[in-house]
């Protein structure tokens, strides 16, 4: 019986114990191509990011930070690559971009962005230039 109790107390002081996650988010490709403005980008992960089906709790579990080419994600909970790539997704969706760039895993919990092999930087360009056209147009 003691041998029971003690693996409970033993169980129950590991699960107090938090795990700190930091997750890496290169995204040097798009920055350079100035397609990605990192501090917008920064500031919608920060927005959208939920914990619990609400957005308003994410601020204790979950911080997002920006260096010149990188997001940092420091999570106490752990989320998928696919919560990201949605992120990433709905982001690019504005722009109508998101259908050119794929999330890549590099490390354990580093990823990047990386520009899909049909697309190339001329299309991207192409793009871009019809979007702000299609925007200096309309505030006119």
């Amino acid at each position: 019986m003691p041998t029971t109790s003690t693996l409970q107390a033993t169980s129950s002081n590991n699960s107090l114990k938090k795990k700190k996650r930091k997750i890496i988010l290169d995204c040097t490709e798009p920055v350079n191509i100035s397609i990605l403005n990192l501090k917008h980008f920064k500031t919608f992960i920060g927005l959208k990011m939920r914990y619990n089906d609400e957005t308003e709790n994410s601020e204790d579990v979950i911080s997002v930070k920006r260096t010149n080419t990188k997001i940092i994600i420091f999570s106490d909970v752990p989320f998928t690559k696919r919560y990201l790539r949605f992120l990433m997704k709905s982001y690019f969706k504005k722009w109508e971009i998101a259908k050119l760039w794929k999330l890549v895993e590099i490390g354990p919990d580093s990823y990047a962005f990386r520009l899909l092999n049909l697309v190339t930087i001329k299309d991207i360009e192409s793009k871009i230039n019809e979007i702000y056209s299609d925007v200096n147009s309309n505030s006119e």
